[in-house]
């Protein structure tokens, strides 16, 4: 007999994933999405009327474009609060024993790619359009219907993507799947890498 199957380490078992726990991850994520969609909605309706009423002066776009972006960064800086939470919560399941797994790192990776992609849509064409308000911008003057309908392309597409990204990650929720009893450490790692995301992505936003 082979004694070195006594001395085998017991495989840990699979346990279902904890649905509180990721719902509270895509929370983190789907806030900004929500801004994003709201303010793409905004920007594009003053597209609307800026082809409505071409009398419309830099002023009135630039309170416009203040207030789409509050609209965007307040649930990002909420989303940074939920994410804190999270990471809270699975410090403490590494000290307490539970019935339920953490979500594996996959989990937490899949929805911080998910995330950027409608966010990074929004601020390209957030950027675009202070860009064309600036005095010293380097768009052409002839080039600004041109750039105007590709910022609107970006804004519809972000809406497009956000869509997309909400249904995907609520099925990463509710889904049912199993994991490894150990992966608390490893679900913290990807919980606390969504935190960085996100505070990056905060920082990046208020710096330009």
């Amino acid at each position: 007999m082979d004694v070195s199957l006594f001395n085998a380490p017991e495989e840990e078992p699979r346990l279902k994933v904890s649905i509180p726990i990721r719902l509270i991850a895509v929370f983190s994520c789907l806030l900004p999405v929500v801004g994003v969609v709201v303010s793409s909605k905004l920007v594009l309706e003053m597209f609307v009327a800026l082809s409505a009423d071409e009398s419309a002066g830099t002023a009135e776009v630039t309170e416009i474009m203040t207030r789409a972006s509050f609209i965007a960064v307040g649930p990002l800086y909420l989303a940074i609060v939920s994410g804190l939470v999270m990471i809270v919560i699975l410090v403490r399941r590494i000290f307490v024993r539970t019935r339920t797994a953490s979500p594996p790192v996959w989990f937490f990776g899949a929805a911080g790619v998910l995330y950027l992609l409608p966010t990074w849509l929004y601020w390209k064409a957030h950027l675009l359009v202070l860009e064309a308000l600036s005095p010293n911008s380097s768009i052409p003057s002839n080039e600004m219907g041109i750039t105007g309908a590709y910022i609107a392309e970006l804004l519809l597409w972000s809406i497009v993507a956000a869509v997309i990204v909400s249904i995907s990650m609520l099925v990463l929720a509710f889904v049912p799947f199993k994991s490894r009893s150990d992966t608390t450490q490893m679900s913290l790692i990807g919980a606390t890498a969504i935190e960085v995301l996100l505070i990056g992505t905060a920082i990046v936003v208020q710096l330009r």
